[in-house]
């Protein structure tokens, strides 16, 4: 494995377990929600969003979708393994979320 990826994994590690508040190795919807709203605020990913200063009810009713197509199981919960692709995605693409089945817009 690149020195690159290792320093990725340690970094999306590292980024789970700081939203994960009670450790317990799964990313709630609110955990999860507020790990994408302070990536938004310190990255200003979303233009149009950054333009609002505001989280809208629009904008956390698109990020309930892409967490329910990445909730595999239907647990109400997000593992290690499930947010490592999305966060790379996210990393990469902003806040554009690629599903299993279409890409979305938060």
């Amino acid at each position: 494995m690149a020195l690159e990826e290792e320093e990725i994994i340690k970094g999306l590690k590292d980024l789970f377990d700081k939203y994960d508040a009670d450790q317990n190795g799964l990313l709630t919807f609110d955990e999860f929600s507020i790990m994408v709203q302070d990536y938004n605020s310190a990255f200003g990913v979303d233009k149009s969003l950054v333009a609002e200063q505001e989280w809208t009810i629009e904008h956390q009713e698109k990020l309930l979708e892409i967490f329910k197509m990445w909730d595999h199981d239907g647990s109400n919960f997000l593992t290690k393994s499930v947010v490592r692709p999305l966060v790379k995605n996210m990393l990469k693409h902003g806040l554009t979320q690629m599903s299993p089945k279409k890409t979305m817009r938060v």
